[in-house]
């Protein structure tokens, strides 16, 4: 569900401002339901995810993820809890 909800914000920013593919490939996408960042800090430990990208678009993904984790009450930044 978290995949697809931010999988659907990376579309709606590529339509607006970049071409369509160039956010966040699929594994990236995973990475990022898995570890829920919820800082732009945070999104740098997603695989896939550099400096550059937190810096661009990263706000519009982590509003998805924190929005999607508060309304079905998952916690946020689980980095401890994944292996």
């Amino acid at each position: 569900m978290l995949v697809r909800k931010v999988n659907d914000g990376q579309i709606s920013i590529a339509l607006r401002q970049i071409p369509g593919g160039m956010l966040c490939n699929d594994a990236a996408l995973r990475d990022m339901a898995r570890l829920r960042p919820s800082t732009p800090t945070a999104l740098l430990s997603v695989r896939g995810v550099g400096e550059k990208k937190p810096a661009d678009v990263g706000q519009r993904f982590i509003e998805e993820i924190v929005t999607c984790c508060r309304e079905n009450r998952l916690a946020l930044d689980t980095y401890g809890d994944c292996a």
